[in-house]
Parts: structure tokens; sequence; C-alpha cells
């Protein structure tokens, strides 16, 4: 099968979920077109960078056209742990205290939309950690701090790596 195909199929089927739920924003919630393009386009990266390109394993095992395929309704709290927690800070320009937040925002109204609707896939217990996860502003602009603060270290490699290995393997809850 061809990989870009396959990701794109993913791709649309994210979108799918995810436009229900700008859908339902737009008839009953009253937010502002820059508040609702911020959204999508926060979702939209999770969904797709993280989620399909980097999550997933298309390339280690092609020919299954669903194994190791992470959608967006399937996300357990430890997706949500590694994202915020690590990759968004590690992988990506983004990470910002303003951005954290606005994750943990728009990510806790989708996944309550889906929970609601009956459009998540993981069961209630896994809901739960996840709500629990995404209301911990804390934990993750904590890590955010810490990881800042490593990254002052970068003139004494030593020092550097050691603390970037404490910190990757530093457990989140």
């Amino acid at each position: 099968m061809d990989l870009e195909k396959l990701r794109e199929r993913w791709i649309d089927y994210n979108k799918s979920v995810i436009n229900k739920f700008f859908e339902h924003l737009s008839t009953e919630s009253k937010i502002s077109n820059k508040k609702e393009e911020n959204y999508r386009e926060k979702i939209d990266f999770f969904a797709t960078q993280y989620l399909i390109d980097f999550e997933s394993e298309m390339d280690e095992d092609p020919e299954n056209e669903d194994g190791g395929i992470i959608t967006i309704d399937t996300v357990t709290a430890g997706y949500i742990d590694s994202f915020l927690g690590r990759w968004l800070m590690q992988k990506t320009d983004k990470a910002s205290e303003k951005t954290i937040k606005d994750y943990l925002e728009v990510l806790g109204k989708f996944y309550e939309y889906l929970k609601t609707n009956k459009l998540y896939k993981e069961k209630a217990a896994q809901y739960n950690k996840l709500k629990r996860r995404l209301a911990n502003k804390k934990k993750y602009l904590k890590r955010l701090k810490d990881y800042e603060e490593i990254q002052q270290q970068k003139d004494d490699e030593e020092k550097y790596l050691d603390l970037m290995r404490e910190w990757e393997y530093e457990d989140l809850y």
C-alpha cells in the first residue's frame, strides 16, 4: 500500500471527527473566529503532526493499513503526556506557556465533546484519566520550565546530556 495514500486516509478520518466538533462549536458556542482558528490549528497539528506522522507506525508495517494508527478519537492520557510533556518541547519550536494552556483548553473541550456524543472510542476509565491529565496545567508548565532551564546548560555538554536524560525519563504521573 502507498504510505502517502494511507496517511491521507487517516488524516481525512481525523479531520472528519474534528469537523464534527467545530460544527458543534459554531452552533452551541459563541467563540471568536480568531479563537476558533487557533483551536483548529492546534487540533489539526496534534492530529496530523503528532498522532499520524510521529506516533503511528505506518513505516513499520505498511501492509497492515489499520495497525499502528493512532486516531484522534482513540487518544489516551499517555499520548497527552507524551505530546505536551515531551514531544512539543523537543521536536517543535511551538512550546510556550500560552501554547500549552491553549492545547489543554481545546483538547479538554474536544474530548469532552467526543465523550458526551459517544464518539470517544476508549473506555470510560481511559477518558477519566485523559480528563485528569488535561486538567493538570501545573504539571505541563513545570515540565516546560524544567526543559527551558536544561536548555540553558548546553555549554556544558556532559551536564546537559545528564539533565536531558533525567528529564526525558522522569515519570509524568
